[in-house]
């Protein structure tokens, strides 16, 4: 077998080696970890349909700081960095993340962030506003899996508790 060629459980092959030119990392040291190939047409999603390679459990988190990068308040970066740190360790814990979707971050015209993980059947999200009173959480389910609607404020909020229920509704619908 090419060793540039990888497989999937569903028989979908891709040729990394066309590729390997365009990749900035040294692909050998990325040998031991799980790979994740997911395409982007989730749930009512708009996201780009191309096939993305996650070659560690800190690679799912890359859209979402090339989001943090244009954010220029501090207090909406500071929830948003202690939210990223609650879900890495919940992330961390999981043995299993080749169905772990990336962790996408929006702007919105106003200037706030739109923390979104998109899956098939469910999205997570964390809304931080320039007001923090008006930032909130969310898990929006399909019918499929019971049409769940749960949504809070972030004020008052344990982070890492409701981060840890959130990741735990995931891994449960997910692994």
């Amino acid at each position: 077998m090419n060793p540039w060629t990888l497989r999937t459980y569903n028989g979908f092959s891709l040729d990394l080696e066309d590729y390997y030119q365009n990749l900035n990392f040294d692909f050998y040291s990325y040998n031991n970890y799980q790979v994740s190939l997911s395409q982007h047409q989730e749930t009512r999603g708009e996201l780009p349909s191309e096939f993305v390679l996650y070659f560690s459990k800190q690679d799912l988190f890359l859209p979402l700081l090339k989001t943090l990068e244009k954010i220029d308040d501090e207090e909406i970066l500071t929830k948003a960095n202690e939210i990223l740190s609650a879900i890495k360790i919940e992330i961390n814990n999981l043995d299993d993340i080749s169905k772990i979707k990336p962790i996408y971050g929006f702007i919105s015209e106003e200037g706030s962030l739109l923390i979104e993980w998109i899956f098939k059947d469910f999205r997570i999200g964390f809304n931080l506003d320039h007001d923090s009173k008006e930032s909130s959480w969310y898990l929006v389910t399909l019918p499929s899996i019971g049409e769940i609607n749960a949504s809070g404020y972030l004020t008052n909020v344990d982070i890492p508790s409701l981060v840890k229920w959130l990741t735990t509704f995931l891994s449960s619908h997910i692994l």
